[in-house]
């Protein structure tokens, strides 16, 4: 049976924080709007999505070399795109911030996966892994639209940033949900989508899979 988390279970946890950073990414998205202060403050949200990663790799060296060699770059670049509005810029930071998700990703389901017993900071690793997967995914189709503005059909006359509605439409395509009011248009996107809508089904399913799994195997046998 799964122990209710306690305060010393939350400060030792080490989703936790990765987890409440993803969630304020997503609750404080349809607040901003085009602006450069808006911009610095995605820039600070990410910033602490990337701090709470290096939280979770702290642990090994390597994986914690690897996690500033790409976490700074990133800054420097989203620092310099406030100043200078280049394509190449953004181009060059949402691809490293991606590359950098995909790194974290692999940790924490790696952590998931390999875990001998469900409690609760496994949990969140797991929450915290299908939000990567939204988050990963939103990168890539601001990347797909800076290099083909028509491979999607946005809303009309939304004022909002472009990651905004590109984390709607992934989170929308992560659980087939599908509202139908951003759809793709380029034959890569609309493949691009349909992937993330495949890998969102089978990661429930999987972790439904081995949680259960990991259930069955704490029984008791009955002779």
């Amino acid at each position: 049976m799964l122990r209710a988390p306690t305060l010393h279970t939350l400060r030792r946890s080490r989703f936790l924080f990765l987890l409440l950073a993803l969630v304020v990414v997503l609750l404080v998205s349809p607040f901003l709007d085009n602006s450069r202060v808006h911009d610095a403050y995605f820039i600070v949200l990410f910033a602490l999505v990337m701090l709470s990663a290096v939280r979770i790799a702290s642990d090994q060296r390597g994986h914690r070399i690897f996690a500033l060699a790409l976490g700074v770059p990133w800054l420097l670049l989203s620092l310099s795109g406030l100043v200078w509005h280049h394509a190449e810029v953004a181009i060059g930071a949402n691809l490293l911030f991606m590359v950098f998700n995909i790194y974290v990703l692999g940790i924490v389901l790696g952590e998931v996966v390999s875990a001998v017993d469900v409690d609760f900071d496994i949990l969140l690793g797991a929450a915290a892994v299908y939000l990567l997967i939204g988050i990963i995914w939103t990168v890539s189709y601001v990347v797909i639209h800076a290099f083909d503005p028509g491979a999607f059909a946005l809303i009309p006359h939304e004022t909002r940033p472009i990651f905004h509605q590109f984390l709607y439409f992934s989170l929308m395509t992560l659980t087939t949900l599908g509202y139908g009011d951003i759809t793709p248009l380029n034959p890569f996107a609309q493949i691009w989508a349909t992937m993330e809508a495949v890998v969102g089904t089978l990661y429930i399913a999987l972790l439904v899979a081995r949680l259960v799994g990991m259930y069955q195997g704490r029984q008791p046998r009955r002779h």
